[in-house]
This record gives structure tokens, sequence and C-alpha cells, in this order.
């Protein structure tokens, strides 16, 4: 479970130029590309030698969730935040009985931020993902507070029409490869919170398992890589006992999509969370970033969230060697983490 579980998700979505200009224009080639990371107040962009090519901060926002998804061309962000007028930090998601509103904030992304337009929709999270075209975003809507229940519907960013994409019951979407017909997705098998890490397509009856996940629903992420080959995904780790019990225990992992076989990626911290993962668009490197751990906390029984934590943004090799660091931040607490979820185009 998530200390950082909000009640109200707001979808923000930065534009350098209009939905209609970005969509006539050429995809760009696979190349350097831009990183961009969720933060407290909004995001940051980075060049991948690690210069920051801005930030976007907005007043209203209190906490951050959910996912950074970028337009295939580079030139649109969104990521899922909250407004600190209308938002709860919930220790116990249960306390929540029916999802808040929550809106979809337009905006251009440049060294000068301005609200562009303002959606509404409703969910207890929002988890938005472009589809390669550029012309539509999938949008997960998680219906339960627990996140073990999604609606997911494909969402026209021009006119904000949404329709139902059918998915077998049970899937959170993750990612989607090049040619947008197959889905990554944590399947959530039963009645419980245990789920696979699978593929599947729209309008398909089942999920191809890969992998079995070691944490609940709800709190990885996954990236298909460039050739649809491999994934990079967190998944907790049940060696580190004291962090597992406390689902604070994610890393990164790298794993054949032909094979099944999993691997973790190398270099990782030992005392570390990992939040958010991204393939380059080349596929020759990886980003990840990781919220530092106190064993001496987490191996006692109630858990203590007061210590100031440190996170980190890295990018490395495809098979994690030779980590550099591009930015970190510290929080105010053991799971306040300064750089979030991650994409890069």
């Amino acid at each position: 479970m998530s200390l950082r579980t909000p009640a109200l998700v707001v979808l923000a979505a930065l534009a350098v130029a209009s939905t209609a200009d970005a969509q006539k224009a050429p995809r760009a080639p696979a190349g350097p590309g831009v990183i961009v990371a969720t933060r407290p107040l909004g995001c940051a962009a980075f060049d991948p030698d690690g210069t920051k090519r801005g930030e976007f901060k907005e007043a209203r926002i209190k906490w951050v969730g959910g996912r950074a998804a970028v337009s295939p061309d580079g030139r649109q962000l969104l990521l899922t935040v909250c407004k600190d007028d209308e938002v709860r930090l919930l220790v116990r998601p249960a306390v929540l009985a029916r999802p808040e509103p929550a809106r979809i904030l337009f905006n251009r992304v440049d060294r000068e931020l301005a609200l562009r337009e303002v959606r509404d929709v409703s969910g207890f999270a929002l988890e938005p993902l472009w589809m390669p075209d550029g012309k539509s975003i999938i949008l997960g809507i998680a219906t339960s507070h627990w996140r073990t229940a999604y609606d997911t519907v494909r969402l026209d960013p021009d006119t904000g029409e949404t329709t139902p994409l059918a998915l077998p019951v049970g899937c959170r979407v993750l990612d989607v490869t090049r040619d947008g017909k197959t889905f990554l997705v944590e399947h959530r098998t039963g009645k419980g919170r245990a789920a696979k890490l699978g593929l599947t397509a729209a309008g398909a009856a089942e999920v191809r398992p890969l992998a079995d996940l070691q944490v609940t629903a709800g709190t990885i992420v996954g990236r298909f890589s460039p050739d649809g080959k491999a994934v990079l995904f967190t998944d907790g780790d049940p060696v580190k006992k004291d962090a597992h019990k406390w689902e604070l225990s994610h890393r990164p992992y790298r794993l054949d999509v032909a094979t099944g076989k999993r691997e973790p990626l190398a270099g990782f911290p030992e005392n570390a969370r990992a939040i958010g993962v991204a393939w380059s668009p080349d596929g020759k490197r990886v980003a990840y970033t990781w919220l530092r751990l106190y064993p001496h906390i987490l191996a006692k029984d109630q858990l203590d969230t007061t210590p100031e934590t440190q996170t980190h943004l890295i990018v490395a090799g495809a098979d994690g060697r030779n980590p550099k660091t591009l930015a970190s931040g510290r929080g105010n607490f053991i799971a306040d983490w300064a750089y979030g979820e991650l994409d890069w185009r």
C-alpha cells in the first residue's frame, strides 16, 4: 500500500502546440529524446545528458500520483496530480467510499506554461497512456480505492469524448507496443489482490501471462522496450523481507517476452524502492527513479514515516550498468518521493 494514495486525481496534459498541430507533425525519430518525471508540484523535463529543460509547477497542486505519459512525437505530456483544496492523504484508502471528481488540464510545454483547457473525469486514480499514432489516449480509471478494478477508455484529446476499450476482466494497462496492437497489463486473476504481468489486445478474451507479481495489484509500473522484445517493470523483492512486508521492496526487473525469463536490473541500490521506469527511444538505455529506505525503520512493527528521504533519477545502460544520476531531491517522510513516474520519448 502506498502512503501517497490520493483521494483526488487531476490529469495535466502539457503541449508545445495544439493537439491538432501535434497530430499533423511527423513522428520524432528514435534518439536521445526527453525524460519527464513527475514532481510533487507538477513535473520536470530533462535531456538524457542531465540538462534540465524546464519544470511545470502549479501552486494548487498538493500531491502527484499515477503516470507521466509523453506523446509519440515528444511534444505533449500528461501526468496525474491532485489539487490541495480537495485532497486527502489516505494512509488507509478504504475510508474513501466513492471516486472523487478529477480534472484534465491541458497546458503548453515551454518555459512559461499557461493553462489552455480543463475537462472533468471521475475516478480514484487516472493512468494515461498515449497511443502510438498520437491521436488518442488510453486512460485507466481506477474504480476501486484499492486499485483492484479499472475501467479503460480511449480518450480523444481534442473533443474529450471517451469510448470503452474492451479488455479481459481484471486488466490494468501499463504500456502498448509501437504498432498499437498489444497491451502490457497487470492482470488481477482472482478475488484478492494477487496479480500477474501479461499481454493482451483490444477485444481479446484472455491474457497471456508473463510473470507472477510479488506485490498486490495497482502498485507496479511497466514499459515495453521499443522493439517490443523486452519489458522493464517494477516488482517486490521478497528477499528484502522487512521492506517487502510494507510493500516498499519494489525494484526494476527486465523480462524477455519470448522466454519469460526475468532478472533484476543491474546496479540498483540495496536499500531502495523503485518508483518509475522508462526505456530510451532507441532502446539502448533505461531510466528509473529510486527512493532511499531505512532498514532500521522497516524492521519495526509500526512504520515510522517521519524521517526525510532522498529520491534519485537515474539513467543507465539497457542492462542497468553504468548508472548516472540526473537529478535528486529530498522528501519530507519515508515514502515521500521528489521524483516519481517517468516517461522517455
